[in-house]
């Protein structure tokens, strides 16, 4: 789950940003997150333009990518047991504000039947929406070949999630942050699984 190469030999896996931003829904008890913090993203970054929240009742629960005008691809078990009408996709950098845009979401699949069962390999869902994305969101160029991923050492991980360890209502900006990549493994056993080390 890939998307594309930026300058300096920085790859900016937004597709794993479906990760990065996951919450768990507002009605779990027990999702944990498994990123904290980050640096505000500019409202017109490429990270902006393509990244978007999951939200339900208002509040952000995950991250996705927008690979199509109509296309959202996130976690499956971010959106496993969830139906269209629980969900909707958020455009903007801050769910809170009057500047977000609500898109309604008429599917919701998933790669494998109970991919969430399969984390973190075919961890992958996508959610159809009934209109497409605002103009000043661009979907996200998807990576098919892993050669492209040669030299490449930094990503960029972004998402919507919590901006301090204890805290309420801290969720559903979006943040990103730097990490190293180290591996991709690509095999009978693993669907393009990333492997990343410390923060450089």
């Amino acid at each position: 789950m890939l998307s594309k190469i930026s300058v300096g030999k920085t790859l900016t896996a937004c597709f794993l940003l479906v990760l990065s931003g996951c919450q768990g829904s507002p009605d779990s008890q027990q999702s944990k997150p498994s990123i904290v913090g980050g640096s505000a993203v500019d409202t017109e970054s490429f990270i902006a333009r393509s990244t978007v929240a999951l939200t339900k009742y208002g509040r952000a629960f995950c991250t996705g990518t927008l690979i199509a005008s109509d296309l959202v691809v996130s976690a499956a078990h971010c959106v496993e047991g969830e139906t269209p009408d629980d969900v909707s996709v958020t455009f903007g950098t801050d769910v809170s504000s009057s500047a977000k845009v609500d898109r309604e979401v008429t599917s919701i699949g998933m790669y494998k039947p109970e991919g969430a069962k399969f984390f973190p390999n075919f961890d992958i869902a996508y959610l159809k929406l009934a209109e497409p994305a605002p103009a000043s969101h661009q979907p996200m160029e998807v990576l098919y070949d892993k050669s492209l991923l040669d030299g490449v050492d930094e990503v960029v991980l972004a998402g919507y999630g919590k901006t301090a360890t204890e805290c309420e209502d801290c969720t559903g900006k979006l943040l990103s942050v730097k990490t190293s990549f180290k591996q991709v493994f690509d095999n009978h056993r693993f669907f393009s699984l990333l492997v990343f080390g410390p923060t450089p």
